[in-house]
């Protein structure tokens, strides 16, 4: 059996171990010609020291690994010579002991206590000092108060648990500073320390960041306890609690999370605080999320979902105070730590059907076929009013609109409006309305060759009462009514769409008259609302311009009315009686169209027409009257066919 030596502890493997404070003193003491340099601090219970060193390696340095590092304070060694190192692969060592001081840096946490435990149950030397001063300043004060090679210097904030202190550096990094990360970042507060470089270094740095020689280790990492810091939960009223099982307080949303942040940060005396929302699900977060030191003044926030200006804060409490003042929105805080790799899941809106169901801080408004999008609003500043369609039948609401809203969405300021969702619309219903015109069939033809979805109203006596079955059989929001008097023009797009921010209203299209060459909404393709048809329960000498109503400068459609002396009669008679009731200079101008240019074989009787309707009104009839065919019948077949 070769001679044993060991540094630190005595082993206790063989009898005949003797101590030796380095390598090369075990060689000068060795009486064998190899011989074994062994570690106090390591478990031999498992490990072979049968092997021999082949003859063509005679002179090397035969090192064996630890947990820890390749070279495990384990080497057999040639006494005449002390060559080559050998690092070998085909066993290991455990370091099992922990020799050196152990400090455990009180930082009046609310887990002090129960951290120091956490490392005094595993190492009964450990003591706690308090924190005074910078990490420098403080490792200092514990290099001054040991006498060991290294010492751990560590912060109460973590749970030691699971921590190994035995760790020790490769000895070419034996006067490194080694410092430990967390799951989430490099640099935790947890430090080992090689005392004398440590002192030396003290004299020309005052900051441990500016230390030469900096080494991060991965091996391990350190956890910070969940309920470390104070924990406010900001309820937004969405019924949603606060999963974790963790201590925090609760208050409202105010406005913007500048203001909300400001209120919360003038309650509190702790140096940070997480800032969470019930908009967000917090049950898989890690609330032992802390950044590096060089980041301890940065407001450090978590997307929510997809959303960069998220809904979850670090806040550095302090410096928060002394900017809050001077922002106007919380982009402009000096310095903002986005998160990158951690994301919050994003809890969903509720879909409502209308503006007055809107309960929450947002709502989504969906008129077309599609679900909830994928998409987080930012409360960074007063919410917006987003808008995923071009028409706006995609809408997600923000609750402060109600306040606005008096007619119509455009009353709400803040309309944002998104360009790269590709979301179908679901196109409009088509509904012919006929009464036995001379070209009906005809023009109905044309429709249902150019729209096959087209459904048609045929027959019902009286007009009001024929717009209202028009709207029963209509499945869509609005519905486009093609009168039997239209030619649709061959490009007209039935795929259009109402502009559904400006709320419930009717959609007049322009029509080209044929007989005195108006173009204007008289006998035009209008896209009805159809609950407004369907509510309606009185209504002037036009039933489409008795309600909100408006005009699409689009001619969609030519007038196909001279076709007997009656229709084209009836049809200048109505137009020409709503005309004299308009004093505006476009009104005017067009009567004196009608009543003056009449072309094409009926067109005599458009200009008789509208001549007996000036006379009518002049002669102080019931105007009213007018607004149903059977009246017209009668009144144009006693002055013309009796």
């Amino acid at each position: 059996m070769y001679d044993v030596f060991y540094k630190g502890k005595q082993p206790g493997v063989f009898a005949h171990e003797q101590p030796a404070d380095s390598l090369q003193r075990a060689q000068n003491l060795s009486r064998t010609e190899y011989f074994w340099y062994l570690s106090g601090d390591n478990d031999y219970k498992n490990f072979n020291f049968s092997f021999q060193p082949p003859y063509w390696e005679h002179n090397h340095v035969f090192v064996w690994p630890s947990q820890w590092q390749q070279d495990g304070q384990v080497y057999l060694a040639y006494k005449y010579e002390l060559g080559p190192t050998h690092y070998m692969t085909d066993q290991s060592v455990v370091t099992t002991r922990c020799d050196v001081d152990i400090f455990v840096v009180d930082t009046n946490n609310k887990n002090k206590i129960l951290s120091f435990k956490t490392v005094k149950s595993k190492h009964d030397h450990a003591q706690m000092i308090r924190a005074m001063g910078n990490w420098a300043s403080i490792i200092e004060k514990c290099c001054n108060k040991s006498s060991c090679e290294y010492i751990w210097v560590v912060s109460s904030d973590y749970d030691y648990t699971d921590f190994d202190f035995t760790w020790y550096p490769d000895p070419s990094q034996r006067t490194m500073f080694h410092i430990f990360g967390t799951p989430h970042q490099k640099w935790a507060n947890v430090f080992r320390v090689h005392r004398e470089e440590f002192l030396n270094q003290c004299v020309w740095h005052s900051d441990i960041k500016q230390f030469p020689l900096l080494n991060f280790v991965n091996y391990q990492k350190v956890k910070l306890w969940s309920d470390n810091r104070e924990i406010v939960y900001v309820d937004f009223g969405n019924g949603y609690k606060f999963t974790p099982d963790l201590d925090h307080k609760t208050t409202r949303f105010f406005s913007t999370w500048l203001e909300t942040l400001g209120r919360i940060c003038e309650r509190t005396d702790s140096e940070y605080i997480w800032v969470t929302s019930s908009t967000c699900d917090y049950t898989n977060f890690d609330f032992g999320w802390e950044p590096e030191p060089w980041q301890k003044d940065m407001l450090h926030v978590f997307p929510s979902c997809n959303q960069r200006e998220g809904d979850t804060f670090l806040v550095p409490v302090e410096r928060f105070k002394s900017q809050h003042s001077t922002l106007k929105v919380l982009g402009w805080f000096d310095t903002i730590n986005y998160v990158e790799d951690v994301t919050v899941p994003y809890r969903p809106w509720p879909t409502v059907n209308a503006l007055h169901e809107v309960t929450q801080s947002y709502s989504w408004i969906l008129n077309t076929d599609t679900k909830s999008l994928d998409y987080v609003p930012s409360f960074w500043k007063k919410p917006d009013l987003h808008v995923f369609t071009q028409s706006g039948s995609v809408l997600l609401v923000p609750r402060d609109c109600k306040q606005h809203f008096s007619t119509q969405f455009y009353d709400y300021p803040y309309i944002l409006r998104h360009n790269d969702y590709n979301i179908e619309e679901k196109l409009l219903d088509v509904v012919y309305l006929s009464n036995g015109e001379k070209n009906a069939d005809k023009n109905w033809f044309l429709l249902k060759c150019m729209c096959p979805r087209a459904k048609r109203i045929d027959g019902v006596t009286g007009r009001a009462e024929a717009y209202k079955a028009c709207a029963e059989i209509s499945e869509t929001p609005w519905f486009f009514n093609v009168f039997a008097k239209c030619i649709v023009e061959p490009d007209f797009n039935f795929n259009w769409q109402p502009d559904w921010l400006q709320g419930p209203k009717h959609w007049i299209f322009h029509s080209r008259n044929p007989v005195n060459g108006l173009e204007y909404g008289h006998m035009g393709i209008i896209a009805y609302h159809k609950q407004m048809v369907l509510d309606a329960t009185e209504w002037g000498l036009d039933f489409t311009l008795s309600a909100r109503h408006g005009v699409v400068p689009v001619i969609a459609s030519t007038a196909d009315f001279n076709t007997t002396p009656y229709e084209t009669w009836r049809t200048a008679f109505r137009e020409c009686v709503k005309l004299t009731q308009q004093s505006d200079i476009e009104s005017r101008y067009r009567l004196e169209q009608w009543t003056t240019v009449g072309n094409g074989e009926n067109g005599k009787w458009s200009v008789r027409g509208a001549e007996d309707a000036v006379k009518y009104v002049e002669d102080g009839n019931d105007l009213q009257q007018t607004f149903e065919w059977a009246f017209l019948k009668e009144f144009f077949d006693s002055h013309y066919n009796s």
